[in-house]
């Protein structure tokens, strides 16, 4: 957590998940610290504004349930060792 600079949530998604955070790090819009993989290609605006609409209504229908994002991040690591148990 200290040696890379991240909190411990995602320290121990790291851990889980057998992945080490990059050395390149951004600052997002809310003033949080973000670890980011760089790639070669160029980003595909399309797509990423698919996704960016995916992930704003997968939200805004958790929201309409009432679960949060603290729930949501225990329903995907839930969702992730079910996976690993089915393989």
């Amino acid at each position: 957590m200290a040696e890379s600079g991240v909190g411990t949530r995602q320290a121990y998604r790291y851990a889980s998940s057998g992945r080490n955070p990059t050395d390149t790090v951004r600052e997002g819009p809310d003033g949080r610290r973000y670890h980011v993989h760089l790639r070669e290609s160029p980003l595909d605006e399309v797509r990423a504004r698919r996704i960016r609409y995916e992930v704003a209504g997968v939200a805004r229908r958790a929201a309409e349930h009432g679960i949060t994002a603290p729930e949501l991040a225990e329903i995907e690591f839930a969702a992730s060792k079910l996976k690993e148990l089915v393989e």
